[in-house]
């Protein structure tokens, strides 16, 4: 099963009752039927990458922006810049042996959990936040 201009991706393995019982009629059939199996495989793995791609993207988004939160809430505890706050969490996740994306998520639900408080301070965020 040949995909034109590309690699073969896969095999139609024809039996009959005895070696040489097909003829051209059955010959071209089958052939005719590796080509329709051809469409259906690519069709399938091209429908596979981009629904895998698709997720992939998804996900690298949702983690962009819980990184960003998280910057956010580390400037604001630490009194630093968008940088220094991006290389703190970078370091606390080479301390747990984590990533990136699972600190800045720890920090985001940590700081979601600090009840809010009635004076004009933003809540603290000391206690809860692992990179302080």
């Amino acid at each position: 099963m040949l995909v034109r201009g590309g690699a073969p991706i896969g095999v139609l393995t024809v039996y009959g009752d005895a070696a040489g019982g097909f003829g051209l009629p059955g010959r071209s059939d089958a052939d005719l039927i590796a080509g329709l199996a051809t469409v259906a495989v690519t069709g399938a793995t091209r429908s596979y990458d981009d629904t895998a791609l698709s997720a992939r993207l998804h996900h690298a988004l949702a983690s962009r922006s819980t990184i960003d939160q998280a910057i956010g809430i580390v400037m604001a505890e630490r009194a630093c810049t968008a940088e220094q706050a991006l290389t703190r969490l970078r370091a606390v996740a080479r301390e747990r042996s984590t990533t990136v994306p699972r600190v800045a998520g720890d920090v985001v639900a940590r700081t979601e959990e600090v009840p809010p408080q009635r004076d004009s301070q933003p809540p603290s965020t000391a206690s809860t936040c692992p990179c302080t």
